[in-house]
């Protein structure tokens, strides 16, 4: 296992990403697996930070789910392949950097459409949160 690449930015920094839910696959015997919900902190059409108790190496790759929740029609990918690139421990936890862009599903124009549509959906939002807390901190 490589501990020596770890994430720049402190997850200390970042925040979750409230609307949009994912579940990574992990292996629990031999022939089983079981889906568990992680915490989303960052996505891009790219890449994707999440935080879980898992443990995984560097460069393992990791089968991911994600659901964008929407007041009309939630966006929803079944399942993708993503490879740890960073980690860094989190007390219990591991913030997880976990590129997204390759992979089996890279050439695969529907799920590349509805991640492109949930970056765009989570940076707008993420956006508009930043600009309110402006302006509230401007009203104290």
């Amino acid at each position: 296992m490589n501990d020596a690449i770890v994430m720049e930015e402190s997850p200390v920094n970042m925040s979750e990403i409230i609307d949009l839910k994912s579940r990574i696959k992990v292996k629990r015997g031999l022939f089983t697996r079981d889906w568990v919900d992680v915490k989303v902190y960052e996505f891009t059409p790219l890449h994707c930070v999440i935080k879980t108790d898992e443990i995984f190496d560097i460069q393992a790759p990791i089968p991911l789910s994600f659901q964008l929740l929407l007041d009309v029609n939630d966006i929803v990918i079944e399942e993708l392949i993503g490879r740890v690139v960073k980690k860094r421990k989190d007390c219990s936890c591991f913030h997880y950097y976990i590129d997204i862009k390759s992979g089996k599903h890279a050439t695969d124009t529907a799920i590349l459409s509805k991640i492109n549509k949930i970056a765009a959906i989570v940076k707008k939002k993420q956006a508009l949160n930043s600009k309110l807390n402006s302006v509230a901190q401007k009203d104290l």
